[in-house]
């Protein structure tokens, strides 16, 4: 399968869809939106039968009449798409199944009309003095008009009658889902192609369809552009006019809302302003008195150990003393005990 996912409704993300989740209830969408899968489901079973082969026809059991308009289909249809080859190509087509003399004789004339801006006609009897007769060539191309016009009035029948024999045909029913895939299957769709008819708010629920590689390139455009016109008309079926209304009114509500929590917000804003400065001051009183309260610890340290100090110096000073009268005395009782023995 493709790895391109190809949206079912037209949304960008599965964030748009919370405001839009719903269903399509109306019967006249529902029968528009049938038919145009219906239309998508018919174009598929076409491709899938041009990529079928014949003789895998022929050995599949078909009945009758289902094997014939198919085999009916597909031989107009080869003879519609060759008949559809610009005529430059098919002249040139022509020109290589000629002997070399002749293919050098009908290049050189086809190059002279394509030249003068004519149209050649290959295969013609004339030499290289003569000019084609144009009276011929108009009947010519008129007659090609008329059966090209008739062969795609028989390959319309065509494919009228085939999608009439294989409609209700069991064996083509499941055809379409190797071509065209819908992951994840919608709760609400139609039966056809299982195309969603209701959106979620479930970003899983968000239906894609995926394309298979079997499709040409062609086939796979157009494909493309039946799912997005689908995208579109189903994007429609869900807007009412009063979505518009309700915008407004929601916009509106969300920005009044927006404006109340601006305000809220500025005002809580500078209350954390006055809290932050409130703070700041009490941090800086905090650290003022603990710088004054450890400069008053270190006076009182110092006090103490000059206390201290002068203390210890009364003592030495208050020893000294003692120790000098001490000496005195001792002196004094010396001398008068010398003189009374004499």
């Amino acid at each position: 399968m493709s790895s391109t996912a190809i949206p079912c409704q037209k949304f960008n993300t599965a964030d748009e869809l919370k405001t839009l989740s719903r269903s399509v209830l109306s019967g006249d969408a529902r029968r528009m939106l049938g038919v145009l899968d219906s239309a998508m489901r018919k174009i598929l079973l076409v491709f899938a039968l041009e990529n079928t082969n014949i003789t895998y026809l022929d050995n599949d059991g078909l009945d009758g009449e289902a094997e014939k308009a198919i085999k009916k289909y597909l031989k107009l249809s080869q003879q519609y798409s060759s008949g559809r080859i610009p005529v430059t190509e098919k002249i040139h087509m022509d020109i290589a199944s000629y002997t070399p003399a002749e293919q050098q004789r009908e290049e050189s004339y086809v190059d002279a009309a394509e030249k003068n801006g004519e149209t050649p006609n290959v295969g013609s009897e004339y030499n290289g003095n003569e000019k084609p007769d144009m009276t011929k060539m108009d009947e010519e191309n008129e007659s090609s008009a008329g059966s090209e016009a008739e062969l795609k009035e028989h390959l319309l029948l065509a494919v009228r009658r085939l999608l009439r024999v294989i409609k209700n045909s069991p064996r083509f029913a499941n055809l379409t889902e190797n071509y065209l895939t819908v992951k994840p299957r919608s709760s609400c769709s139609l039966p056809d192609l299982k195309l969603p008819l209701s959106v979620s708010n479930f970003p899983e629920a968000c239906s894609q369809a995926y394309l298979s590689d079997m499709l040409s390139r062609p086939q796979s455009h157009l494909m493309r552009y039946f799912l997005k016109l689908r995208s579109n008309i189903f994007s429609n079926m869900l807007t009412t006019p009063q979505d518009s209304k309700r915008k407004k009114k929601y916009l509106k509500e969300i920005c009044n809302r927006l404006n109340e929590q601006q305000i809220k917000v500025d005002c809580l804003t500078s209350d954390l302003e006055i809290l932050t400065a409130k703070n700041n001051e009490q941090t800086l009183e905090e650290e003022y008195l603990q710088i004054m309260e450890e400069r008053r610890l270190e006076e009182e340290r110092k006090q103490r150990e000059e206390e201290q100090r002068k203390a210890l110096e009364q003592a030495v000073c208050t020893i000294q003393a003692y120790w000098r009268s001490y000496k005195t005395r001792k002196m004094a009782r010396s001398k008068r005990g010398g003189r009374g023995r004499k």
